[in-house]
């Protein structure tokens, strides 16, 4: 996830957003007739910035897994797992 803008010369023609965290979103989505929409649930952070870490040094291999009522998150050949119902809030890993 990146926060805002960073500021840079108006000279250049590039800009980038420094990372805030890695993770995934929890959402729940409706498609009955009239209540249509996606709603976040919640969220599992395994990794958050430093002031001084700008970069996010990703591999590009994360994945998830939904068994059950059960959400698997793998990042950084670590599994983090949560309830759905929970919407991350007992997040347990990483294992």
């Amino acid at each position: 996830m990146h926060d805002s803008e960073e500021k840079h010369d108006d000279s250049e023609a590039w800009t980038y957003f420094p990372w805030t965290h890695a993770g995934l979103y929890l959402f729940d989505i409706t498609t009955a007739a009239g209540e249509e929409g996606i709603d976040k649930t919640g969220s599992i952070i395994v990794a958050e910035s430093a002031s001084t870490n700008l970069w996010f040094n990703r591999d590009g291999n994360d994945r998830s897994v939904i068994s059950g009522n059960t959400v698997h998150y793998i990042h950084a050949n670590q599994v983090w797992s949560s309830s759905r119902d929970g919407g991350g809030a007992a997040v347990h890993g990483p294992e």
